[in-house]
């Protein structure tokens, strides 16, 4: 294998991995996530201290009860295994953190907890996901997802990268529709990434991250 091609693999797999919703990015490195849904938003800024740990804030609302929910949580991430080889890297994360809830005139103390696993090629891409917020007297927000997709070109590095991805998500506590599956277009060029997805019962779902 010729050396740029090497070199031009390891590029592609060490970082544009890290350009994805990874809540642990690189020593120094600031991220800011948009994540969008018909009833839900949520915003995330954060700071990677260290390779294996961030810091950072979520702001989210929740539409969907017939009351709007918000929750302002400041949050520890941590990497706590990465798997590297030439072709392959995988990773698991926790973080969580405690903050704020507010449903109308009510404000009280919340706590978000997470897992997050994925694995990706340059061809494959798979990764899971158990998000939950929890205040005293609010319905628990729980949100678990599973993605599977594939790239249908590999590119270098610096070009236009494409995934196709299909995407289920279960909301237990959601009055609507509470399992919600259908495909995620994700495109990604340098350090910005962006995702726009549909589901079968035809609500809308953007996402919108970058990097530096």
């Amino acid at each position: 294998m010729a050396k740029n091609t090497i070199f031009s693999l390891i590029i592609t797999l060490f970082l544009a991995p890290s350009l994805g919703a990874h809540p642990v990015s690189f020593k120094g490195g600031y991220s800011f996530m948009a994540f969008h849904q018909a009833d839900m938003t949520d915003w995330q800024l954060l700071y990677t201290f260290h390779p294996r740990s961030a810091i950072g804030v979520d702001y989210i609302k929740d539409s969907m009860e017939p009351e709007s929910r918000y929750f302002l949580i400041p949050r520890l991430s941590w990497l706590v295994k990465r798997w590297n080889s030439l072709e392959s890297q995988g990773n698991l994360y926790v973080y969580g953190g405690v903050g704020v809830a507010r449903q109308g005139a009510l404000t009280q103390a919340a706590a978000l907890g997470a897992v997050e696993a994925d694995y990706e090629t340059q061809e494959v891409y798979v990764s899971g996901k158990a998000t939950q917020l929890r205040a005293e007297h609010l319905n628990a927000l729980e949100i678990y997802q599973l993605r599977a997709g594939f790239a249908p070109y590999v590119g270098e590095s610096g070009d236009l990268h494409a995934w196709l991805i299909g995407q289920a998500q279960y909301l237990p506590n959601a009055t609507m529709e509470s399992l919600r599956v259908g495909p995620v277009l994700r495109l990604f060029h340098r350090n910005v990434l962006w995702e726009l997805g549909l589901t079968t019962q035809g609500s809308w779902n953007f996402n919108f991250m970058v990097h530096w």
